[in-house]
């Protein structure tokens, strides 16, 4: 096994200069030490005061050929689990422009409470959501009134990883403004059963599966035609309580508490002080007051065994699914894993140790 030169090794030459500053900071502060106590008439070249630091330098010395030549290889057994099936949904219907969302800004010396928009919060989830991510099998999509695929289903590196969040930015309030689209929730239950496997629609219990999740992001105001939304949900309901080894998770984002406008926004994206009208219950025109229907997510989440979380706070989602993962993921095998442990370090903390004590056994036995 090849070991890289000490000054070809960030790791190696960070312990290497650590070391040699520690030796420095000690030697001096042992210098002001005998200067203070002994008021200058003690003589800092004292045959042991130089001895001292000879084995100072000699340590660095030591340090030095050390981290260059020598490692100690440890052997760590990790369990390697297998990788869940996670599909992230994000509602892109023009409803989720609405800024009813609060989050704490620092502006100056004083904190204070800005508003942000129901699509900005579920991002912010998303994100949080990616690092416990990794090594799992993940699909994201979008919908409005149909359900559109943006990253295919893939195990999660570091480097797809960092393809999954280009391609989230790339998703703003533009593009949602753009789409001007309803909110179908039947039709993403429809599209994912779509996207799992044959083997996921058995009902033998005795088969073993792997685990899969649905995360779905979105107010839960269903717009569209009322017949078309019924039909669909129920489909698309009917799918998901046929697979086994599921779990749905209904994020609710927004403030359920009031209605809220949706902003008109200009090409840049930006608002322009206008908002979205339309025609209410009662065929009146004005603008459109749009409100977070969680009780309408709840009653989903049970008619399809799942659960439902109030992502308000934007840190529901992170939680739960972490927890969940570490609950539901199982363990297939033993993977062992070789670390690098540079013996400098713990060379030089035992010789400044013995250094340290020196003068007290000294003393002890004189």
């Amino acid at each position: 096994m090849s070991v890289p030169l000490l000054f070809e090794s960030k790791e190696m030459f960070r312990e290497f200069m650590f070391i040699g500053w520690f030796v420095v900071i000690l030697a001096a502060l042992s210098v002001i030490r005998r200067v203070r106590w002994n008021r200058g008439r003690y003589n800092i070249f004292h045959t042991r005061w130089i001895v001292f630091l000879v084995c100072c330098v000699l340590l660095y010395v030591a340090s030095a050929g050390i981290a260059q030549k020598v490692v100690f290889l440890w052997t760590d057994i990790k369990p390697e689990t297998e990788p869940t099936t996670v599909f992230v949904w994000l509602d892109a219907s023009k409803s989720s422009l609405a800024r009813d969302v609060p989050v704490s800004a620092v502006a100056g010396e004083k904190a204070e409470v800005r508003y942000i928009s129901r699509h900005a919060m579920a991002k912010k989830e998303i994100e949080g959501l990616l690092p416990h991510l990794l090594n799992n099998k993940v699909f994201f999509g979008i919908f409005g009134d149909e359900a559109y695929p943006v990253v295919p289903l893939q195990i999660m590196t570091v480097k797809s990883i960092a393809n999954f969040r280009a391609e989230l930015e790339q998703i703003t309030e533009k593009t949602v403004a753009r789409m001007n689209q309803g909110t179908n929730l039947g039709r993403v239950l429809i599209a994912t059963s779509g996207y799992l496997p044959p083997s996921g629609l058995s009902d033998d219990e005795g088969t073993p599966c792997v685990p899969r999740m649905v995360v779905i992001l979105t107010d839960g105001e269903p717009v569209g035609k009322q017949d078309e939304l019924t039909k669909d949900l129920e489909e698309g309901s009917a799918r998901m309580r046929r697979l086994r080894c599921i779990s749905i998770y209904l994020v609710g984002i927004g403030n359920p508490d009031k209605p809220s406008r949706i902003p008109i926004l200009n090409e840049r994206g930006e608002p322009t002080g206008e908002y979205e009208t339309g025609k209410d219950e009662m065929r009146r025109e004005g603008i459109i007051a749009t409100k977070p229907n969680f009780k309408f997510l709840y009653e989903i989440a049970k008619t399809v065994r799942g659960e439902f979380l109030d992502g308000r706070s934007g840190s529901e989602l992170k939680t739960a699914l972490k927890d969940i993962l570490g609950r539901t993921q199982r363990i297939v095998g033993y993977k062992p894993e070789i670390k690098q442990i540079l013996l400098a370090w713990h060379l030089a903390v035992a010789m400044i140790v013995l250094l340290l004590l020196v003068n007290p056994f000294r003393n002890f036995l004189s």
